[in-house]
């Protein structure tokens, strides 16, 4: 397979750029051409929607297809997604071009590299292939008020009940999903529900794969589930003491994982706003994953 587009400025291992003569312009140039090549796959989703989960799925699975050697089938570690299977933050990368990484495991059946990010403009000129994890925005409100609350207090915001948050964290979620919305119209992407990845992981993860025109080994894609299993994760984010995505927040990468969550927290009158609020971008909840015990009266 040829090597991708800018492949002879990034060191063999895929650890970064080597060329000591090489100007920080065309370092940049390369970079950028780089993180939008078309046989790329960056995994995209809105914050507190399985971002990580999805690499995790990713990474184990791709593990296990490309080693025949026992040990290479341990779960992957944190470390290991942030150094060898999705190690470019795209969106960073593009105003760091240090921060770009190659997975070493690609070329991987025509893929060149795994990427991921938060959903960004930087998608709409993006040629590669996309893959979407939303989450239903009763959950990921609860989600991320406990993922987010200490830091939104530090600004000042009123964040006595999730429902407090509901004016800006809806907001900002639902530009997101409108933003994404936008990509989709313009290729096509592969968008997958995160509660349908909690309902039937090896069924969402197979549909996924075979988009992607990569073979699903089913004994080694159920061995891959279960290495990303939240417990697994859980017990590693345990073992550290501390959050496994960083210092920049008290709030945990793995907390409750459930669907539903947000029932019990979030009242009749909170639902009806937050579904006013998609409607004022064209969405609604019934477009979501949404198990209510009782329909509530939302606007038509």
């Amino acid at each position: 397979m040829d090597a991708a587009p800018g492949a002879e400025h990034l060191s063999a291992g895929g650890t970064g750029l080597v060329a000591p003569d090489d100007t920080v312009l065309e370092r940049e140039t390369s970079v950028a051409r780089f993180l939008n090549d078309p046989r790329s796959v960056t995994l995209v989703s809105t914050m507190k929607s399985g971002t990580h989960w999805l690499r995790y799925l990713f990474a184990n699975y791709v593990r296990i297809m490309s080693s025949d050697v026992p040990k290479e089938t341990e779960p992957v570690k944190y470390e290991a997604l942030q150094h060898r299977y999705s190690p470019t933050d795209r969106r960073l990368a593009f105003s760091d071009a240090s921060k770009f990484k190659v997975s070493k495991d690609c070329p991987f059946h025509g893929i060149s590299n795994f990427m991921w990010q938060h959903v960004d403009r930087n998608l709409l000129d993006y040629p590669g292939q996309v893959v979407f994890v939303h989450r239903n925005p009763l959950d990921y409100l609860i989600s991320r008020y406990h993922y987010d609350k200490d830091l939104w207090e530090k600004e000042g915001r009123d964040v006595s009940s999730p429902e407090a948050t509901i004016p800006w964290s809806i907001r900002w979620y639902v530009e997101n999903l409108a933003l994404m919305r936008d990509v989709a119209r313009q290729r096509p992407i592969i968008s997958v529900s995160y509660e349908d990845l909690k309902a039937n992981t090896f069924v969402a993860m197979s549909i996924v794969w075979r988009s992607l025109g990569v073979p699903v080994n089913r004994h080694k894609l159920a061995r891959a589930i279960d290495y990303s299993s939240a417990d697994r994760v859980r017990q590693e984010e345990e073992a550290r003491g501390r959050p496994i995505v960083g210092s920049t927040t008290t709030g945990r990468f793995v907390r409750d994982s459930s669907v539903g969550q947000w029932k019990g927290q979030i009242s009749e009158q909170g639902i009806r706003q937050i579904d006013k609020i998609l409607r004022e971008h064209n969405f609604n909840l019934a477009q979501f994953v949404v198990d209510f015990d009782e329909n509530p009266e939302l606007s038509g």
